[in-house]
Formats: C-alpha cells, structure tokens, sequence
C-alpha cells in the first residue's frame, strides 16, 4: 500500500524532535526540564513551545501512528491475509535496522568513544556495559525486542513496546476486525491499559478503524472544530515534565483519572493531533512538503542513529571548542557538525539497511508463508 504522506511527514518531524529533546536534555536539562530558573525558560518549558524539544510526546506520536498505519490496509481490504503478511515481516522489519544501529554503538563502546560523554554529564552508563560480542547480539535481538532494554542504545527501549503493540494491534484485528461490534472490544481495551503506553496502539488503531472502515461515525469535521481540536492536542501534547504548579496544565491534573499524568496526556495529544491532520487539508499540505517526506524518510534511521553520535562525536567537538569559547558557543558548534553527520549517517542507513530490511521482510513473507493460491494471485 501506498504511504501516507502527510502521516510520514508527521513522523519525521516528531523523529527530529526526540533528536533535540536528547541535545537538550544532556547540554541543557535543569532549564527546559525540570528547574526553570529564568522567565524565557519558563515561557518555553511551561508552555506548548515545549513541543519543539518534547520527546516523549513526539515518541507516543510514533505508537499512535502505528497502530494507524499498521491497521489501514486491513480495514480497507479485510483480509486475514494482510494480519498475516504484517505479523510475519514485524519483528526482522524491526530487527535488521536496530541490529545494524546496535552494532555502530558497541564498536564506539568498544573504542572508549563514550569517555567524553561520562565525564561531563556524570553518566556512567557505560561503564558496566559488556563488551562481550555475543552479549552484544543478544541484547541487541531479544533483550531490546522482549525485555524493555535500552543498552547500548538509551532510545531503544521503545522496541518492546513497537513490538508487542504491533502484535496487540494484529490479535485483535484477527479476533474482532470484521465484527460490527467491535467497538465493545476497543472500550474493553481502552479500559485495560488505560495508564500504559499501549494505550496510543490502541488509539491509532481506533482511528484508522473510524476513517477507513465500515463504521457508521462520521469523522469529518468543520475547519473550526479542527482547529479546536489541534489546539487541544498541543496543549494536552506540551504537558511539561517538571512541576506544573501555577502553569495552565495544573487543571488537567485529575486524581480520578489515576495515571501518569504526563505520558497519559501526550498520548492524547498525539491522538488529537493526528485527528486533527486527518481533517485539515490544510495540515496534509503542510506535513506532505518535501523536507517533511524526507524527515519521514529517514525517520526510523535517525532514531536510530543519533544516540551513539550525541553520545561521542557531540561531546568530542563540544570538547575541543569548550577549551576556547564559551558554554553555548561550545554546544552550537557541536550541535551542528553532529546533526549534518547525522543525516548523512541517516541517509545512508536508509538506503542501505533500512530499505533492506524491508525487502529481507517481504522475502521471508513470501517464501515461509505466503500460500501458494496467494502467490499466484
């Protein structure tokens, strides 16, 4: 199936936010996190311009795109045998790209290329992690996928849950997708990770199941109330990671709701927002200009790839400029030779692992259990 471009669009934005949510959060924490001291910080941290360094909102985005993209095709063909060709190709899709990502990182382990980083931050994350090759793969192919590890790579936890939410996604397509009351199902799920981040699996599928389906919902909306609900998914999105205490976001704080308040309301927002790109032509121009569709692009790489570069080129430039000149100047001479080193890592990592693992998949799909009346088809 075709992508969605204005979806893809979307994503490689919220990709490039969790790269800058990482810079800030290693060169600049206290200030845009959790300790504001000054009244631009707190005009930044405490507001929905957080959304330009908010990584866990642009994370929960990808889990609700997810579950929308994951979904589509079923609810446009409702054929079993798209659950079956999705489920077969998630985990080496997935696989391949975080392998190749894993294995860059230990060799920069392996090379003491992290030193700089443990000496400025006070991290010492690396400092027990094995540099035992065997270990290495492991982690990288089970550990990462089945048991929430981050090692090696600290945005890598994200897999187990990409992975069991596609896996959430294809169970319940398989028992309830063609089920006119199927929306019973979705209010049990709702109900049961109510305070887990499967929760925007779960409401990305929903909406894909409301605007590509046979479910009798209008989703249309007026421009107004597309709006209002954009505006409503960037505040509930910008929900700050410090204490909101005299901020505008101190009324959402509900104790009936019995969650976490912060990652609960980014998944809404993500929600609202995609809502939002759904009904706006507007947004779909916006999100489908071509910086956008090469953000989406090379989204999945980028994610990948720009930990183990902040991690030890960052500090290593950061280092040697920080002997002359001051602070800022220091984190902005860094900060831009590692984003374009990025990109061009990204790039390549698209088009010569991430695309390959795409064909790996569909190969694996086809020869181990795509039917033979299906191939002929």
């Amino acid at each position: 199936m075709k992508k969605i471009y204005y979806l893809e669009g979307f994503r490689g934005l919220a990709a490039f936010i969790v790269v800058i949510a990482h810079y800030m959060q290693f060169y600049f924490y206290d200030p845009l996190f959790k300790n504001p001291n000054t009244s631009l910080e707190i005009i930044i941290s405490k507001t929905p311009l957080n959304l330009f360094y908010n990584g866990n909102f642009a994370v929960f985005s990808f889990f609700v795109l997810s579950g929308y993209v994951l979904s589509i095709k079923f609810f446009r063909d409702r054929k079993l045998e798209t659950i079956q060709a999705s489920a077969s190709k998630r985990y080496i899709r997935l696989a391949i790209p975080v392998l190749s990502s894993v294995i860059i990182a230990y060799v920069l382990l392996v090379t003491n290329s992290y030193e700089l980083f443990s000496q400025y931050t006070g991290d010492m994350r690396y400092d027990d992690m094995s540099h035992n090759l065997f270990v290495m793969i492991k982690t990288a192919l089970f550990d990462i996928f089945f048991d929430y590890s981050n090692a090696y790579i600290g945005v890598l936890w994200t897999m187990t849950y990409e992975l069991f939410g596609s896996f959430l996604i294809f169970s319940f397509l398989s028992l309830f997708g063609i089920n006119p009351k199927r929306y019973i199902a979705y209010m049990f799920l709702i109900v049961l990770f109510w305070d887990s981040y499967f929760l925007a699996f779960i409401l990305g599928m929903l909406l894909s199941d409301l605007y590509n389906s046979d479910l009798e919902i209008k989703t249309k909306t007026k421009p107004i109330a597309t709006l209002l609900i954009f505006i409503i998914g960037l505040l509930l999105g910008s929900y700050p990671y410090g204490n909101t205490t005299g901020t505008i976001y101190n009324f959402l704080n509900f104790s009936f709701l019995n969650v976490e308040y912060r990652a609960f309301f980014h998944i809404l927002g993500a929600f609202f927002i995609i809502i939002a790109i759904l009904n706006s032509k507007i947004l779909q121009k916006v999100f489908s200009k071509r910086i956008f569709i090469y953000l989406g692009k090379v989204s999945f790489p980028l994610y990948l790839v720009h930990f183990p570069i902040l991690h030890s080129l960052s500090f290593f430039i950061f280092d040697l400029v920080r002997r002359h000149y001051s602070y800022h100047i220091s984190f902005t001479m860094a900060f831009i030779v590692s984003i374009i080193v990025t990109f061009i890592i990204a790039h390549l990592f698209s088009v010569y692992i991430d695309e390959k693992a795409v064909k790996v998949s569909n190969y694996f799909y086809k020869h181990f259990f795509r039917s033979r009346k299906e191939t002929k088809m």
